[in-house]
């Protein structure tokens, strides 16, 4: 679909005058964060859209937001790419049978399918970290699902989600059930039992055939009732979100899309944003991510394949554990991430568990790139100012004063002397009169420099400093560009102040 560029040195962003940001610095992954309103998504985040589309990847989309897919959409018409556009949504008539497809790929076949469908259960979780005590419960799935569809497949040919619920739910509920004449009369379970023996699509083993009858009859059986309920529930309960009309027939019907499509310059837009869908949007597109992810580090390395991006706005609703994995290999399968969230609180309270901050750090980690725009979290801002770090800051100091004082005194005295002795004397008095006055005026003047190691950006600053963009501030919008290991030649760091412009 169209040209690419694909040499490492390829720039796809000019950051002031004097740096750029290449293909290289893409690959090693980009972490945008904001609040609402900030402009991350209208600022950095359409910046990049543009220079992926331009520079001729494929991708795939993940939706949060109603208008997501309009607003990506609307990208590729600007970039000359609208007919590199794939909805997937059910009235596009696009189907992806993700089970189908797994048994078509790689050589892992039945067992493939089966770590598929777990992670498909840990996928629906509400948060990643769940206890270890689960494990018992995981490991009883798993050979639960084992014994399900290496025998569909052998007698069908094929898996299909149906009749894996169909066999599940059909099992036998004791040991006594699995030898009754109307249990195998009228259980899909014991009919396909009867099929892998008697007339299979793929001849299975005898070794393999007797421990699936061992496992139906020994131990899903006669198992306590609470245990096996709780084993089939713990599946099927998941499986549910899928099972409705539309996810039904998105994800286990046909097949008429596939991730490696995005590898030919497909634009791959899962328009089935979280705010509308909830659970079983989210979960699909989890699905798609995981299946999409899995597809990119399979293809061929050549050093000339087409650069490919992975996008999720508000991406803590879409983490999950394969993430960190993925992310670690992401530049040697030719990936630039991009994920966009307001802040690090959201991925913590996804994750989970005692240790969700450690975690979030370490997948964070994995983004070299990260771009802060106006935020009032606390915990982000502190974070950033901490990720920043800190140097040798000198302050200066002034101390200026004035003085003033004034005085002023008056005394005034007089004495007289008089007598009387048939005739009258008077004699002279004294008179005095004194007056004093002063001032005094003074001023005093010092400097002082001192050195302290101090954050280069404060974390107040961050909500602050940062322009969010519209007509307030020209349609401009501020980040702070921030990226491991590289010395930003315009002011010798590794982050500086830029600018991304709202109207492109």
């Amino acid at each position: 679909m169209g040209n690419y560029h694909a040499k490492l040195t390829t720039p796809l962003l000019r950051l002031g005058k004097k740096d750029i940001w290449t293909l290289s610095d893409a690959y090693r992954g980009t972490a945008i964060f904001g609040g609402t309103g900030s402009g991350k998504t209208s600022g950095s985040g359409q910046s990049l859209a543009h220079a992926f589309l331009k520079a001729g990847m494929g991708g795939l989309v993940l939706c949060a937001k109603p208008d997501e897919a309009e607003l990506w959409v609307n990208y590729a018409k600007a970039c000359g790419r609208e007919k590199s556009v794939v909805l997937f949504r059910p009235d596009t008539g696009t189907r992806f049978n993700f089970l189908e497809y797994e048994m078509t790929v790689g050589s892992g076949g039945v067992n493939n399918v089966v770590e598929l469908l777990l992670k498909v259960i840990e996928m629906s979780k509400r948060q990643l970290m769940g206890s270890n005590e689960n494990q018992f419960w995981d490991d009883a799935i798993r050979e639960l699902l084992r014994n399900t569809l290496n025998p569909l497949f052998h007698a069908y040919g094929r898996i299909d989600l149906d009749q894996v619920m169909q066999m599940i739910n059909s099992g036998p509920r004791s040991a006594m059930e699995y030898s009754d004449p109307i249990w195998k009369q009228h259980s899909f379970c014991a009919q396909t039992l009867e099929k892998l023996a008697t007339n299979p699509a793929h001849q299975m083993d005898s070794r393999s055939m007797w421990v699936i009858r061992n496992y139906w009859e020994n131990v899903f059986g006669p198992a306590d009732t609470k245990t096996r309920e709780n084993i089939r529930i713990s599946f099927t309960s998941k499986m549910a979100l899928l099972f409705t009309g539309q996810e039904h027939e998105l994800l286990c019907t046909s097949t008429n899309v596939v991730p490696e499509m995005t590898h030919e310059g497909a634009i791959w837009i899962i328009d089935m944003p979280a705010q509308i869908w909830s659970d079983v949007g989210i979960l699909i597109q989890k699905i798609c991510k995981y299946m999409w992810q899995r597809a990119t580090q399979r293809r061929p390395k050549t050093g000339k394949e087409r650069p490919v991006f992975l996008w999720c706005d508000e991406a803590h609703v879409f983490v999950d554990e394969y993430d960190e994995d993925f992310q670690s290999m992401a530049r040697s399968s030719s990936v630039c991430s991009v994920y966009l969230s307001q802040g690090i609180d959201g991925y913590i309270k996804k994750i989970g568990g005692s240790n969700a901050r450690e975690i979030c750090d370490s997948l964070l980690g994995h983004f070299q790139t990260k771009i802060f725009h106006s935020n009032s979290s606390s915990s982000t801002n502190e974070w950033a100012a901490e990720l920043i770090g800190k140097s040798i800051q000198v302050r200066r100091g002034v101390n200026y004063g004035e003085n003033e004082g004034y005085s002023e005194s008056h005394s005034r005295g007089r004495s007289v002397n008089e007598q009387d002795q048939r005739a009258s004397f008077w004699g002279r008095g004294n008179r005095s009169k004194n007056k004093d006055r002063g001032s005094q005026v003074g001023s005093s003047y010092s400097e002082s420099m001192n050195e302290a190691l101090e954050y280069e950006i404060e974390p107040g600053a961050f909500g602050r400093d940062l322009a969010s963009g519209g007509p307030h501030h020209s349609f401009m919008v501020d980040g702070i560009f921030y990226q491991t290991g590289t010395m930003f030649r315009s002011v010798k760091k590794n982050w500086l102040k830029t600018r991304f412009p709202q109207r492109i």
